[in-house]
Order: structure tokens, then C-alpha cells, then sequence
């Protein structure tokens, strides 16, 4: 029997007819074997009530409806059925009880490379009940699975080509009036398998609304991705899930998680993150881009929390893509990018660091997570702030060292005598926190020069110092903090105001090539290469030095010099040429009369 517009007129028909001869009997059907049938009476307060049922053995119901220019095929399939008609108060109610049902639908015809191709949704049941005049077809305990038929007919057996979908449901009420198939079922328990058979996402949700097109889910929703991942939340829309894309049938489809409780939220774990966001974007069962990974592209929105390797990253906005770089590295995938609309992104690592960015971008394939400017990091015992960006490489699932481009300023703490120590630098920035050790450098012309005015600063109390290279050494193991020693390296320039005589301020001036400074006992010491001295020269107690070496120790708060040892062959006066290159040094800030 043939319906071109839907399937819809066939039960608006049958309908009429079974209202206009109550004591008649209507089959849709296309195969049936055997038939008996009897009638029972009985009274309903003054009305009489008849009940007319017939059965059958062997049906087959075929009906044919058209959706997106397509001529499609719905077969049903019972091994036997009752057809209960009841006299009732409104009229003449029809019900036709099955068992051992297959309800099969085409969803979409299709070619490929000039063959024919049907996508197929199937459902099985033991039992099943369909209303004629609701248009209703409802089954309890059912068993779902699409698939992909060769050829455009639907005839019976089928042999499917390959699997999309199957699992099973507790409840499914199929309405038959819609303009396509549609059905609603509970306690839901679903797998969909991407191109690639490892890809598969299982769903289970209390409620879902199911049309070729799309799924909505609500109650206790939660996909499982290949094992891997796992999702939960209140509600979902599973959207483009076996539509016609380029007529082809789809590979993969677009996940809307999301909750309508302001105090729920949406979670995602696997192995390398977890999320939390008030909702998430998924595209998932992407055809052969993230190598036997299901999850292609998410996209989470609203108060949301990443948990990587134990850094805690707060943001209003996340996008997470997958890569095909990750070569043989297992669960190494892609990429996050994570920003807020008003305030920094903020992150929370294992080290105790608060840190701020405008911008960070997780790489999960190498472990890192770069943090772009204006950015941030404090810590109990130091702050850095960056103008260009930072870099943190993780080992292990912990943070082993960062480093950073552009302008960057340090900012160390002494835990014990409250001293602050602030550096500088126009260079690279590196901690590793494995060693122990931070380390800054000056940019470097192409032969190797530090460039002029981009030495690295550090200034402390009434000292500046300049030098192509510093190395900050950390004492404590357990929270990498507390420097036990600073080593300064190159081309090395001290200037200590000492004090000011009729608003004149007086200095000391030295030049070294490398300097060990121990916050701890305020120490220094300061060294020349072979060849040069280390070049001393006191305004205020008018003290000239020169010696390969110098030990400096620092009065009370390490303001002024208390002591100062020359080692080795030391002088206690400049030559002509020392004199000439502390004024070169320092810009002629030296008085031109001879000390």
C-alpha cells in the first residue's frame, strides 16, 4: 500500500472507518497467516460495552511516506498479534496488541561511488501495542540499532553493512502522525560508533527524544567516550547524528550538554583533563582526525574549571581541538585555549603559584601551557609579571620548569629577613623546579653581544646591578622557595648609593665579571676573569680597590659596606686605565678629579 505525502493519512483512514463500523474489523497489513476472532459484552454503568478482538498470526504492516524528496519505507513486523476493538463511551477504541515485534524505517537514501545505500533504524521488542486512533506504536524492553543497508528497498532478511547505533531502552512510544519518525523513550542505553570502529560514545539518560536528525536528553545524561571519557550532566541535544551530509550518511555528530539548574553544572573527565562549565559544546566519531580518539572539538561556556595534571584554570570560555600530531604518544591530543570576557584567567597550580593571563593555551601533546600577556604569577616568596608570555612545561603531571619571552619582572621575597630582591630582565626567563633554579638572560645581537641598555637589573635596598646572566639557587626542596644564592655573570656593573652630602648623592661603583651574593649572611663576592680585576671605588670613604677578587659583607640591613676583603694581589689604588673604565662603564658618573 502506497502513501505519498505520509504515513500519517494511512492510521487518519483507518480511523474513519473503524468509527463508521464499530463491529467491523480493519487490517493494515501486507502478510498475515491465520485469523480467528470473538466478541465479549459487558455493562459500563447504563452503557453497554462490546469488545471485538481478532487475532493474527504472521503480520507484516509496510508503509510508505515521503521526507526530503525521498520515497521511505517503514516495515512492521509481528510474529502475532490481537486487534482489540472496544465500544466505548466516545466511540471506538483500537488497539492492537503484538509480541515478538521489528519495527524497521528508512531514514535516508543515499549513493556512494554510483551504489545505492539505505540508513536504517530498527527496533525490537517482545511486546508492543499500537493505538490507531492516538497514532501511537508503544514498547516496553526494547532493543535500538541503526545501520547502513545496501540498495534503496527494504525487504526482509536484512543483512546490514555496518553498525551506528544500538542499545536498548525500558520504554519507547513511537508517534506515527509526525511529519517523520519520531520516538520518545526511558532508561535509555545507547552506543554510536564513529567511521573508525574504536570510536564509539555510549549515552545513558532517564528521557530521550529521538528523530533522524537529532536526540534530546534529560535525566541523569552521561556519555562514555571509547572508555576513556566520561560526561555527565541534566540535559543534552545530540544534534546531526545520521543526517544526509553531502548525501552521505553523517559520521559524526554535535553534542549540546547543558543544565537548566543554576546550581548544576556540566563535567567532562579523561585521562589528561577534567572540566567543569555550565555547558559544552562536543563534536564527536570525527572519521580519522584524532587517531582512535572520539572527541574532536569541545567548547565550554560559563564558569569554567579545568583540572590539568593538578593545575586548577579558571575561565569564562574554553575550546578544546583535537590534532593529528600526536603520533604514538597515547592520549596526547591537542589543544585548550582558554579566556574570559572582563577579568584574567586564572590558574592554580601544584607549587602553590596564583597565576593570571589573558590567555592560556594547554598543548597536551608536549605538556605545556603557554600564558599570554598581561601575565602574572604570584607565590609566597616571589611575583613575576610578563609582557609578552610565559611558558610552563610540565614532566610527570607536575610542573618542572617555565620559561619566558619579553620583558619580565621579578620580584623575590626573603622569608626570614623580609628583604625584597627585584629583577629585571628583557630576555628569557627559566625555572626549573626540578633543579632548583631560576636563571635569566640578556637578548643577544646575532654575534653573540649583549645588547646595549638590555642587561638584566636587579636592584636590592640602595644596590642596582647590572649583568648579561643571572642564576637564582633554591634551598628548599619541598617548596622550591627561599634563595640560598644568587650568581650574577658578565660584564657585571654594581652601583650603591651610599649617602648624600649637600643634596649630592655619593656612590660606590664596581665592576666585576661575576658576583655570588648569599641573602643569608649578606655576603658577596665578587670575581675577575683571568686577566682582569675586580674594580672597587667608595665616594663617600673615598676607598679605591683593585684585586682579582673581592669579599663584600653588608652592614645592617645591607645598607652600607660593613667590611671589605681584597683577595689575592690587591691594590688600594686605581690605575689611569681602571679609572678610565668605571667612567666609560658608568656614563661619566664619576667625578672627573683623581681620587
Amino acid at each position: 500500500m502506497l502513501f505519498k505525502n505520509s504515513h500519517a493519512c494511512v492510521f487518519a483512514a483507518l480511523t474513519l472507518f473503524i468509527s463508521c463500523a464499530a463491529a467491523c474489523v480493519y487490517f493494515l497489513t501486507v502478510h498475515s497467516g491465520s485469523s480467528e476472532g470473538d466478541k465479549t459484552t459487558g455493562k459500563l454503568g447504563a452503557v453497554t460495552a462490546q469488545v471485538t478482538r481478532q487475532h493474527r498470526d504472521g503480520v507484516q504492516k509496510d508503509i510508505f511516506f515521503s521526507l526530503n524528496g525521498q520515497r521511505l519505507h517503514m516495515l512492521l513486523k509481528a510474529k502475532a498479534s490481537d486487534l482489540v476493538l472496544k465500544q466505548e463511551k466516545g466511540g471506538v477504541r483500537a488497539v492492537e496488541e503484538m509480541s515478538n515485534v521489528q519495527y524497521y524505517v528508512q531514514e535516508h537514501l543515499f549513493f556512494n561511488q554510483g551504489k545505492p545505500y539505505s540508513q536504517i533504524l530498527k527496533l525490537e521488542s517482545r511486546h508492543a501495542d499500537h493505538f490507531y486512533h492516538e497514532g501511537l506504536f508503544i514498547a516496553d524492553d526494547v532493543e535500538i540499532s541503526r545501520f547502513l543497508l545496501e540498495g534503496h528497498e527494504l525487504t526482509i532478511p536484512i543483512s546490514p553493512i555496518r553498525q551506528l547505533m544500538s542499545g536498548s531502552a525500558g520504554f519507547v512510544k513511537i508517534s506515527l502522525f509526525e511529519e517523520e519518525p519520531h520516538f520518545h523513550a526511558k532508561e535509555c542505553l545507547w552506543t554510536l560508533y564513529g567511521e573508525d570502529e574504536g570510536k564509539t560514545i555510549s549515552i545513558r539518560a532517564l528521557n530521550a527524544d529521538y528523530t533522524p536528525l537529532k536526540m534530546d536528553l534529560s535525566g541523569d545524561v552521561e556519555a562514555q567516550f571509547n572508555g576513556d571519557a566520561r560526561l555527565t550532566c541534566d540535559l543534552a541535544v545530540l544534534s546531526q547524528i545520521g543526517g544526509p551530509i553531502n548525501d552521505q550518511p553523517q559520521k559524526s555528530f554535535e553534542g549540546y550538554f547543558y543544565s537548566d539548574d543554576p546550581s548544576s553544572f556540566v563535567h567532562y573527565a579523561d585521562s589528561e583533563i577534567k572540566i567543569k562549565s555550565r555547558t559544552l559544546n562536543v563534536d564527536v566519531l570525527k572519521p580519522a582526525q584524532a587517531k582512535g580518539k572520539p572527541v574532536q572539538k569541545m567548547q565550554a561556556e560559563k564558569d569554567v574549571c579545568v583540572d590539568y595534571h593538578g593545575n586548577m584554570l579558571t575561565s569564562d570560555h574554553m575550546v578544546y581541538q583535537s590534532t593529528n600530531d600526536a603520533g604514538q604518544k597515547k592520549n596526547k591530543t591537542g589543544y585548550i585555549t582558554m579566556t574570559s570576557d572582563n577579568d584574567l584567567v586564572s590558574i592554580r597550580n601544584n607549587l602553590g603559584e596564583s597565576i593570571a593571563s589573558s590567555k592560556i593555551v594547554i598543548d597536551t601533546i608536549k605538556e605545556t601551557i603557554t600564558l599570554k600577556a598581561p601575565v602574572r604569577i604570584d607565590r609566597l616568596d616571589y611575583q613575576l609579571t610578563n609582557e609578552a608570555q610565559v611558558k610552563l612545561f610540565l614532566n610527570q603531571k607536575y610542573l618542572d620548569a617555565a620559561s619566558s619571552e619579553g620583558t619580565s619582572t621579578l620580584i623575590y621575597n626573603h622569608p626570614k629577613t623580609e628583604e625584597s630582591y627585584r629583577f629585571t630582565c628583557y630576555g628569557p626567563v627559566e625555572f626549573n623546579h626540578l633543579k632548583m633554579e631560576t636563571s635569566l638572560f640578556s637578548p643577544q645581537d646575532t654575534s653573540g653581544v649583549t645588547l646595549h641598555n638590555r642587561q638584566v637589573h636587579f636592584t636590592h635596598q640602595n644596590k642596582e646591578i647590572f649583568a648579561d646572566y643571572v642564576q637564582l639557587l633554591n634551598g628548599d626542596q619541598k617548596t622550591h622557595s627561599k634563595i640560598t644564592k644568587i650568581i650574577l655573570l658578565g660584564n657585571i656593573r654594581m652601583i650603591t648609593l651610599v649617602a648624600e652630602v649637600s643634596e649630592k648623592p655619593l656612590y660606590q661603583y664596581i665592576l666585576a665579571d661575576k658576583i655570588e651574593i648569599f641573602p643569608d649572611t649578606q655576603e658577596m663576592l665578587l670575581k675577575a676573569k683571568k686577566g682582569n680585576r675586580v674594580l672597587f671605588l667608595d665616594q663617600v670613604n673615598v676607598l679605591e680597590i683593585s684585586a682579582p677578587a673581592l669579599k663584600i659583607t653588608g652592614g645592617q640591613n645591607n645598607e652600607t659596606i660593613k667590611s671589605a676583603e681584597g683577595i689575592g694581589d690587591v691594590r688600594f689604588r686605581l690605575m689611569e686605565q681602571e679609572l678610565n673604565q668605571l667612567r666609560h662603564r658608568f656614563s661619566l658618573d664619576i667625578p672627573q678629579t683623581k681620587v
